[in-house]
């Protein structure tokens, strides 16, 4: 049986522009800044005498079935220079540092030297399933931090400017009793016209992250909770009864497409 979905007061989130929706890849390759925006780090990569790391992975989201206490994460240091690499998880507040999240998901080791070309295995440890909420999907953030290894010779260059780099990727903890997802699950989602908002809801007991398309809105990049619903302000606008092609993306990262009907009224 269902649970009622809770109306909490969601973000409203807005739109991509319009393009095909798109798939993640099989490995991370994303240097995302904590400060600097997209503009800004593709700049940096266009300057002389700029240092990045390059540490990937290769998932885009580590699951922790029911039972499982333990997953392996791989990483691979593409650069030509070493990196430190440090690993932590938190709850979803991207400022808060390392010492002072507490999650019950550990790295192991998490912090570590990586030599250019060296692939390394990281351990990730569920210490307890106490705080897990016991019917639904619980969701952490892993961290990978990573600061290239400052040379003798850029040591004496004082314009060399050495940019630590962050990768977060979504970590997944079901509870005892909870199975994975099948593709029959997503087809629960509702996308039902409020006025001239979207909103999307999700009885189910997992994250559905998904990127959907309807009428000439595109709209990318979507996290419901579980047993609760977003509301997207989309910049065209919609008719009841059209054609929504949505793809989720399922715990091995991998699009699955689907197909829905925009309502206007809430089916119970």
């Amino acid at each position: 049986m269902v649970k009622p979905i809770k109306e909490t007061s969601p973000p409203r989130l807005k739109p991509f522009p319009d393009r095909s929706l798109l798939q993640e890849p099989s490995m991370l390759s994303y240097r995302s800044l904590l400060v600097f925006s997209r503009f800004m780090l593709l700049s940096m990569f266009m300057l002389p005498g700029v240092n990045l790391a390059a540490v990937n992975i290769d998932k885009t989201r580590i699951v922790f079935n029911a039972g499982d206490t333990a997953q392996s994460v791989n990483l691979i240091n593409k650069a030509e220079s070493p990196a430190i690499v440090q690993i932590w998880t938190d709850e979803g507040d991207i400022h808060l540092s390392p010492d002072k999240s507490k999650t019950p998901v550990m790295a192991m080791p998490p912090i570590f030297n990586m030599q250019p070309g060296e692939v390394r295995s990281v351990k990730l440890m569920l210490t307890t399933r106490s705080a897990l909420a016991p019917d639904k999907e619980t969701l952490y953030w892993l961290n990978l931090y990573q600061i290239p290894a400052i040379k003798k010779s850029d040591g004496q260059n004082p314009r060399k400017l050495i940019l630590p780099l962050r990768l977060r990727l979504k970590v997944f903890v079901r509870p005892t009793g909870l199975r994975a997802p099948q593709p029959e699950d997503a087809k629960k989602l509702n996308f039902i016209l409020k006025g001239q908002e979207l909103k999307i809801t999700n009885p189910t007991p997992w994250y559905m992250s998904l990127n959907a398309k309807v009428d000439n809105a595109v709209l990318r990049d979507i996290m419901v909770q579980p047993h609760s619903y977003v509301l997207l302000s989309p910049s065209t606008s919609l008719n009841p009864g059209s054609i929504v092609s949505y793809e989720v993306i399922n715990q091995n990262g991998n699009a699955e497409k689907y197909h829905g009907t925009l309502l206007d009224t809430v089916v119970h």
